[in-house]
């Protein structure tokens, strides 16, 4: 019996080592997957936070496009009150006089021109430009004080 008792010791044993054996790989192995699950949860983590980033992100990029559309409306508001203002006062002509006149030549002439806005065309208000109509009208002798002369110094 002493040689069953120390076969049956032998084996125990050897059971053991395989079984610490088996444990030790095993517990190497739930290390290594806690290792990942935790490797796992910071990506996620990460993932998140940069979900939140980009939500953040839209948000703002949202509130500055309402805002730039704030910004145009105001643009084309101020730009019809512009017109409208431009249309009451379009009755007030703005205007240059260019005067040449030679006394000793009777047949000179005086010419003027004014400049008419451009709503008053019927052109658009976005296009300032005026457009330049000559008014000539033949001098008086200064030495004739019975007629009025449209030219003045």
């Amino acid at each position: 019996m002493p040689v069953a008792t120390g076969i049956l010791t032998l084996v125990s044993h050897w059971m053991t080592l395989v079984l610490k054996q088996h444990d030790i790989a095993a517990a190497n192995a739930l290390a290594t997957q806690a290792k990942i699950l935790v490797t796992l949860d910071e990506h996620a983590a990460a993932r998140g936070e940069m979900k939140g980033e980009i939500a953040n992100l839209k948000r703002w990029m949202e509130e500055s496009v309402r805002q730039r559309q704030g910004i145009d409306g105001l643009r084309e508001n101020m730009k019809e009150l512009l017109r409208e203002s431009w249309d009451m006062a379009g009755t007030t002509m703005m205007g240059s006089t260019s005067l040449s006149r030679s006394p000793s030549d009777a047949s000179s002439k005086s010419s003027a021109s004014f400049a008419i806005p451009a709503t008053l065309r019927g052109a658009s208000p976005k296009q300032p430009s005026t457009s330049r109509i000559p008014v000539t009208s033949t001098p008086v002798s200064p030495l004739s004080p019975s007629k009025p002369s449209l030219a003045r110094n």
